[in-house]
């Protein structure tokens, strides 16, 4: 009773204070630039996106309105200038959008499927060998597929796949490692294999497999758990490809030698620095970036994931580059999903999953926009077309040119369109005419979905309008902004010496004094010295004459030197009378430190060249404070002041 006492408090508290400070509705408008609205929605969002980019320092409301409205100055005068129309500006503009629309062109919940599953086999390494019979992309591919079918044959029958692998294989290196492929995981092979590979029971033979190299057929070997990653350094001998006998003992001799140092106690990140020829790491003490299974060669990944204590480092070992000796820095397990989840997203944007996803997304696309295509029309299109120097050609009335072959949304397209991109492609000799062109209006049907609903993303996801809107905006401001101020002060040396000599007076020396600073290493002489050196006006001793007199007899008892010290606090100049002839007196270990001080050097400007960098950076706060001043002139800004008050209780 008493939590629902309390619950029930806090949900009257909670509405109490809503009715003080009611939310703005974000379509209110906050302000106008030249009769152009900006919303609450708007501003608040960015606002709120400042905040988090400044881990959690929310910046004053009004202080921000002040620079958002600066903001939109600049970026509206960018339009009127015709920024947006340079043609640079927009091949820039489009390579973002590009990017930025291709998480909408897929569908999240195959991803995040796609995403789970390289997980899934990420858990485990799988060792494996391969046999290849390439395809070629527009071949006929009955030929590879008996050639591969009468090679699994005879592995079934007992043909050792290794034998059968460097006499059949299309894979160069089958030659050298029958077919091993040695340890991998996800992301490391091509999708279709990789997928197949974490299918198939460790030693039986798969059908085959195709991908974008032809047909394989795959003998999973070992399948063993994901060791994580691991950090070491390595000291190298390389030993050249053509390296003569003589070369390689040499090398064999020198790692035993540096190994031999280390086990009597010698420094491995030293010894790296000086000796390893990997030239690359030796100054950072050998070491490597962390890796995984399938990152090294087999030779070195093995011995690096088999050393078990941190600091541990291996015997020599030889890989095809060398001599190695391997020492053990970290080592950490594979992540949980969530922590992997972001380099799972990024990989597989760059992998050959993501045409996957893309493929998925086409059929939901034919389903939504309800596309259509006359397949028969086209077939009789295909009838007619014939193969000349690489080229389709079709003859086709004008009839045929506007005829409709595919329809979605409110879109008709004619044939005439497909047959232009058709004609665009170029194509091999010996293909078949009809094949071709069926999966090229495939090509070109997915294209025209693909192009028609990246043209409606704006309408669509109102995120993603606002995220292009951001992008086109920064860009025009910064635009202007090199040109108005950035660009300029590099080129306008006569401005920005103009500006220096105007303001010299804010760029001056730090006050300074001059000391003549005694050593005295007799301290019995310490009165009778600090009384000549206290003298003052004519009286006053030059130091020459002073280290003549106590240094006679080959005595070297007083030395002395120039110092010019900046007044700053924490330092010797705070400890010293900031006087002209005063003196100070610091025993330091039977040594005697006699300051004094000879003059005051009062604050002077710094040479421009000196200090230009500075005087660049402030020109050009002042030039961008003068160009907004006439922005404001230039362009009514009107805003809501009743409307920003409760937004800026809301925000505080």
């Amino acid at each position: 009773m008493m939590k629902k006492k309390i619950l029930l408090s806090v949900i009257l508290t909670v509405s109490f204070l809503a009715c003080l400070y009611p939310q703005v509705p974000d379509s209110d408008v906050l302000f106008t630039v030249a009769g152009e609205k900006v919303t609450v929605g708007e501003f608040k969002y960015m606002y709120l996106k400042n905040s988090r980019q400044m881990q959690g320092e929310k910046p004053d409301p009004a202080d921000y309105l002040d620079l958002y409205i600066n903001f939109k100055l600049k970026v509206h005068e960018a339009r009127a200038e015709g920024y947006d129309t340079i043609p640079a500006f927009k091949r820039e503009l489009a390579g973002y959008r590009k990017q930025l629309a291709k998480p909408y062109m897929v569908n999240p919940h195959v991803m995040d499927s796609l995403m789970q599953e390289a997980y899934d086999h990420m858990k485990n390494e799988v060792n494996a060998h391969h046999i290849l019979v390439r395809v070629s992309p527009d071949g006929d591919t009955t030929e590879a597929w008996n050639k591969i079918m009468e090679v699994r044959k005879k592995l079934i029958d007992g043909v050792p796949f290794e034998k059968m692998a460097r006499a059949v294989s299309d894979d160069p290196s089958a030659k050298t490692n029958g077919g091993n492929l040695g340890f991998f995981t996800a992301f490391q092979l091509v999708y279709p294999f990789e997928k197949a590979a974490y299918s198939l029971p460790p030693g039986e033979i798969s059908m085959p497999v195709r991908t974008r190299y032809g047909y394989h057929l795959i003998r999973v070997d070992t399948v063993m758990p994901n060791p994580g990653e691991v950090e070491v350094a390595h000291i190298m001998v390389a030993v050249p490809r053509n390296a003569s006998e003589k070369a390689r003992e040499a090398a064999k001799q020198k790692i035993y030698q540096i190994y031999d140092s280390l086990q009597k106690g010698a420094d491995f990140t030293k010894l790296a620095q000086s000796v390893s020829d990997d030239y690359n790491t030796a100054r950072n003490g050998g070491k490597l970036p962390w890796f995984g299974p399938g990152r090294m060669i087999p030779e070195f990944a093995d011995v690096a994931f088999s050393l078990k204590n941190i600091g541990d480092y291996s015997e020599p070992v030889k890989t095809p580059y060398g001599w190695h000796i391997i020492k053990l820095l970290g080592r950490k397990p594979l992540g949980t999903y969530e922590e992997m989840k972001p380099e799972l997203k990024k990989k597989l944007s760059s992998s050959d999953r993501l045409k996957v996803a893309q493929n998925i997304h086409l059929q939901y696309l034919k389903k939504r926009y309800h596309a259509v295509a006359d397949t028969g029309w086209l077939d009789q299109m295909v009838e007619k077309a014939t193969l000349e120097n690489g080229k389709i050609f079709i003859p086709l009335t004008r009839e045929d040119k506007s005829r409709i072959v595919l329809w979605f949304e409110d879109q008709k397209v004619p044939f005439g369109e497909f047959y232009t991109y058709l004609r665009k492609l170029q194509f091999g000799k010996d293909k078949e005419t009809a094949s071709l062109i069926r999966s090229r209006f495939e090509a070109f049907a997915a294209k025209k979905l693909t192009e028609y609903e990246d043209a409606h993303l704006e309408e669509e996801y109102p995120e993603f309008a606002s995220i292009m809107k951001e992008y086109r905006e920064g860009m025009l401001m910064f635009n202007i902004m090199d040109k108005k101020v950035w660009s300029r002060t590099v080129k306008d040396t006569v401005g920005l010496k103009q500006y220096y000599e105007e303001h010299k007076n804010n760029y001056l020396t730090p006050e300074k004094m001059v000391l003549t600073h005694y050593v005295l290493t007799d301290p019995a002489k310490q009165k009778k010295v600090v009384k000549e050196i206290r003298k003052k006006g004519r009286k006053a001793v030059p130091a020459d004459r002073l280290l003549e007199k106590y240094n006679r007899g080959g005595k070297n008892i007083l030395t002395a030197g120039a110092d010019t010290i900046e007044k700053k606090k924490g330092t010797l100049a705070d400890t010293l009378a900031w006087k002209k002839g005063a003196v100070r007196v610091i025993r330091h270990k039977g040594v005697l430190d006699i300051y004094k001080v000879a003059a005051l050097l009062p604050p002077q400007p710094q040479p421009l060249d000196q200090i230009r960098g500075v005087v660049t950076s402030d020109y050009q706060d002042y030039l961008e404070k003068k160009w907004v001043r006439e922005l404001r002139k230039k362009y009514p800004v009107v805003v809501n002041r009743a409307v920003f008050a409760k937004l800026e209780k809301e925000l505080k």
